[in-house]
């Protein structure tokens, strides 16, 4: 009987891989070991179509942050390399517990990042004693590396808390604008909190495209620089900060004060985040004045 001849491979590579960081240095010492599983050394050859994925989200997160703090690239580098918006990203970083983030395309595409490197034979970065993450506004994300920074983001780790109907950017507001702007203020003040990282903190809280995008210093400052009960309602801010402050609220075991019990009596449905309460037309005799309360009335 005649040798049966060799057959063809069912398909070729897939070349739809998430690319390399621009500043990644291969290590070519390590390559020549696994030159038969991966020829050409470059991991967007190697096809991880159909393999296990033997990670979880939590792994996935340490893994990102030591080769964001390795400087192997930057966070918005990594965010292209993986084809993941700065909101997905930041949605599936902020989040904790080995079961949380399972659904995120930034899981998934980080995970196919990490295992196309591993399988093309490039070791994987490590962290350097005491760099720090620079901070780059446009890029959403990284902005200190410090100890008290890392601290502080412990201390106000929220990730555990979820609201009613969070998922759907809809929570009901029981707090004027005025309230906002006065925790934000202290919360600002606190040691190691800094307004960038407090921007990328806001930011997580949107889930849908309500919000324009990543919430920017600049947009802060705006909603901060109003005054009356409820001026800046319609900013992205007013809602995001709420839904941080009442998350801590919970986190921390704090009982509802006064003025929230009675601003859920005087508006059960809670405030209004798409209409502008200063841009109204309000009908009265010409000699009348008013003003608003301190719920926003």
């Amino acid at each position: 009987m005649a040798p049966a001849r060799p057959r063809s491979p069912l398909a070729s590579v897939s070349n739809n891989a998430p690319p390399l960081c621009p500043h990644h240095a291969e290590n070519k010492a390590h390559e020549k070991t696994t030159a038969e599983q991966n020829p050409t050394g470059d991991p967007a050859d190697v096809d991880v179509n159909g393999m296990i994925i033997d990670k979880n989200p939590d792994q996935i997160r340490r893994m990102i942050n030591t080769h964001i703090e390795s400087g192997a690239c930057k966070v918005g580098e990594f965010q292209r390399a993986i084809g993941v918006s700065s909101n997905g990203y930041l949605r599936f970083m902020h989040q904790s517990g080995p079961s949380k983030g399972l659904g995120c395309d930034a899981y998934i595409n980080a995970w196919k990042y990490f295992k196309q490197r591993e399988v093309a034979g490039i070791p994987p970065p490590r962290k350097t004693a005491g760099k720090k993450r620079k901070s780059d506004e446009s890029e959403t994300a990284a902005d200190s590396g410090s100890k008290k920074q890392k601290n502080q983001d412990k201390g106000d780790d929220i990730s555990d808390v979820h609201l009613d109907d969070e998922d759907e950017d809809k929570v009901p507001i029981f707090d004027t604008c005025t309230d906002v702007r006065r925790k934000i203020s202290a919360h600002l003040r606190k040691e190691g909190v800094t307004t960038a990282g407090f921007c990328r903190d806001l930011s997580a809280q949107y889930h849908t495209d309500r919000s324009s995008g990543t919430i920017r210093a600049s947009t802060l400052q705006t909603f901060r620089g109003k005054s009356k009960p409820m001026e800046g309602n319609t900013s992205p801010v007013y809602y995001a900060a709420y839904v941080f402050f009442e998350k801590l609220r919970i986190k921390e075991g704090k009982a509802k004060g006064k003025h929230r019990v009675e601003m859920e009596k005087r508006w059960p449905q809670g405030t209004h985040t798409n209409v502008d309460f200063h841009q109204r037309d309000i009908w009265a005799p010409n000699d009348s004045t008013f003003d608003w309360n301190n719920y926003g009335e």
